[in-house]
């Protein structure tokens, strides 16, 4: 894996409170200046990466286009489709580790720059051929990822500029918050509880996180909707979410704030 100028990411991790946080690092270039070392959280990229391939295989279009089937017996162009159908379910079925696998086979190179990620999943050919001949009409395969690199001290977040690259995956634990917020809310509508240091007592934590979660519960109804279908930005997480101070009451702030503005 390669950065905007050419160097190469290496992969390396830090441990913070017991928990192993895994990342992709910079390496010096060849002069050894130290603009060099900022880093890239590895699930993210790894996401990115493995959304890009899944896309590319359910793009039938670009398939036939990129495979050079054009000219192709329809049999065969149909076989190779189901072929790619079979494979991007069984990413989307696979955990990380063999999703990781099997991505390790069929990418060759990824590029990350400034204003994109640039996937060459050059093995694909060879994967979706088997025992036949394939080839792609360019020589080579190329999936350009829009991207945006945010940078974080020596971190760098990675936000999808294109709302089409944003694959409906449900983000677990930004679900459980939203609907944490309403239940709370509810609780305190409904008399079963008078103060949010009450909330907090009741179920084990603390008024901070208690005050955080409740503004949760007056989120814009198409925001929720889009969280629950997996097509929030890529950087809205749970804890970025829970540590906005004063969320606007403004449904159309709120889009505006969060990403959600079209």
């Amino acid at each position: 894996m390669r950065d905007e100028d050419g160097g190469r990411l290496t992969p390396s991790h830090a441990c913070k409170m017991g928990k192993r946080y895994r990342y992709y690092v910079s390496a010096p270039d060849d002069d050894g200046f130290a603009q060099a070392g900022w880093r890239l959280p590895a699930r993210e990229i790894e996401r990115i990466v493995i959304d890009g391939v899944i896309g590319l295989l359910q793009d039938r279009l670009r398939l036939t286009r990129e495979l050079d089937l054009a000219s192709a017996a329809p049999d065969r162009i149909e076989s190779l489709i189901r072929e790619a159908e079979d494979l991007a379910n069984a990413l989307l079925k696979a955990g990380m580790v063999e999703q990781r696998k099997i991505i390790l086979k069929i990418v060759n190179r990824i590029e990350v720059g400034p204003d994109r990620i640039r996937i060459n999943p050059n093995g694909l050919s060879q994967r979706l051929g088997r025992s036949r001949q394939v080839k792609t009409s360019a020589g080579r395969l190329k999936i350009d990822i829009p991207v945006r690199l945010k940078r974080r001290g020596v971190e760098k977040k990675i936000v999808i500029t294109d709302n089409n690259q944003r694959s409906a995956r449900p983000d677990a634990k930004l679900i459980k918050a939203v609907a944490q917020g309403r239940v709370w809310f509810d609780q305190l509508k409904n008399g079963e509880v008078r103060l949010a240091r009450d909330l907090a007592a009741k179920h084990g934590t603390d008024c901070g996180n208690v005050t955080r979660t409740l503004q949760l519960a007056f989120l814009a109804p198409d925001i929720v909707k889009a969280i629950l279908d997996g097509r929030q930005p890529a950087e809205l997480t749970a804890f970025h979410l829970k540590r906005i101070k004063n969320l606007p009451l403004s449904w159309a702030e709120q889009r505006e704030m969060l990403g959600f503005a079209d």
